[in-house]
């Protein structure tokens, strides 16, 4: 039975044999089209006529072989080392017998500081028009930070320069450390970044540090300029110090984090308060208290002093005697008034009197008149009378009823 030509054609009873899909997928890849790439090398053996390198990807966990056996590109290759960042020129090829995919190298350089600080600095152009390092997304340190957080690398100087100056400062400081990879590996951006969210959401830590000392620029600025590791810092709601290098390094964590430390030395200088310099502060607080408090309490007396001199307390009678005198006066003012006004009042009701003793019937009647009653009323006319009639005579000293005998008109 004639081998099938193509993989749709294979079955079960009509397979291909191991060694023409080898060859068949070794043509495939060879079609791929070479391109540039960008690497590290991670490891990298030289023979006489060949080399044979390790690739990886210089953020992600992406690992691929390369090799060449072409004298130009042997002599670039003697300049690598391991560590060293590339730029490759390469077309995947696949080993038939070893059964491996492999880069077959067409051109390699190695990617120079000044190339990585290129890529770095636009980088910082990107993030920087994101917003990332805008000073409103700054938070303050915390004056008195319950524990602090510190990522540095294991047994690194730089821990030992935070911690100590800080227990100078502030004797009671509590740490939280983590010690992950800070130096040329390509997993450093990664460690820090699980480490920072490790220490965000603890409970307690009220500023995290990040440290490191000085170094090369592989190993301080480029590790620390990793995008995600930028990114990282941006999102922690627990306030970031970068303490990065010295005063000359400038990864770009320094721009995301809320606070730049010059050093790890500096850093210890800021994320506490110096107790020996708190004391001083506290003793000129409690002076100027004090002396506030003598000053005002010589004021009040010096102003008590001036009351006390004062004639009216020193004979406090003295204030009462014009009221006094202006009391007597008043008062004689008000008798001669009410004086006055009831004796003319006495003469209005005398006058008012007389009067009514004037117009009173019963002084009429002391003169000798008399009044006339018939049926209960008082009668002032002959015609009010008929002969015969009874009537009642008011005297002044009692009444006379009679009756009428004749009536003679005037």
């Amino acid at each position: 039975m004639a081998s099938p030509e193509r993989a749709s054609d294979t079955t079960k009873e009509n397979p291909w044999a191991l060694s023409t899909y080898s060859r068949k997928f070794s043509q495939y890849v060879q079609n791929a089209p070479a391109a540039w790439i960008e690497a590290e090398v991670v490891s990298l053996k030289r023979y006489r006529q060949a080399a044979y390198l390790k690739l990886k990807d210089l953020n992600d966990d992406a690992f691929l072989p390369a090799s060449s056996f072409v004298d130009a590109i042997l002599q670039k290759v003697d300049t690598l080392k391991e560590g060293s960042k590339v730029v490759l020129y390469a077309r995947p090829a696949f080993w038939v017998k070893r059964g491996e995919i492999s880069m077959t190298l067409m051109d390699v350089q190695e990617l120079g500081a000044g190339d990585m600080l290129l890529k770095i600095e636009e980088l910082r152009k990107k993030l920087a028009a994101e917003g990332i390092f805008a000073a409103e997304h700054k938070q303050a340190l915390p004056f008195l930070p319950r524990k602090v957080g510190l990522i540095c690398g294991k047994n690194a100087q730089a821990k030992d320069d935070v911690m100590q100056n800080a227990y100078r400062r502030w004797p009671s400081v509590a740490f939280e450390v983590r010690e992950v990879a800070v130096g040329n590996s390509p997993s450093t951006p990664r460690e820090v970044a699980a480490a920072l969210a490790e220490l965000d959401a603890m409970e307690g830590v009220d500023v995290i540090v990040i440290s490191r000392g000085g170094g090369a620029l592989e190993e301080v600025v480029f590790p620390f300029s990793d995008e995600g590791l930028v990114r990282a810092v941006f999102a922690a709601s627990t306030p970031v110090v970068s303490a990065i290098g010295h005063e000359t390094d400038q990864p770009l964590i320094d721009f995301v984090a809320d606070f730049r430390a010059s050093t790890p030395t500096d850093a210890a200088k800021n994320i506490v308060p110096d107790l020996a310099t708190e004391r001083e502060i506290v003793a000129q607080m409690q002076s100027n208290l004090k002396n506030a408090l003598l000053n005002r309490i010589e004021h009040e007396q010096e102003m008590l002093r001036g009351l006390l001199s004062r004639p009216v307390l020193r004979t406090p009678q003295g204030i009462l005697e014009p009221k006094l005198q202006e009391f007597s006066e008043l008062s004689q003012r008000l008798r001669a008034s009410f004086e006055i006004a009831l004796e003319r009042e006495r003469g209005i009701f005398e006058g008012v009197w007389q009067k009514m003793v004037a117009l009173n019937p019963s002084s009429t009647l002391e003169r000798g008149y008399a009044i006339v009653y018939s049926q209960g009323s008082a009668k002032s006319s002959v015609h009010d009378f008929k002969p015969q009639q009874t009537v009642e005579i008011q005297m002044k000293d009692g009444q006379l009823v009679s009756s009428i005998k004749e009536i003679n008109e005037r």
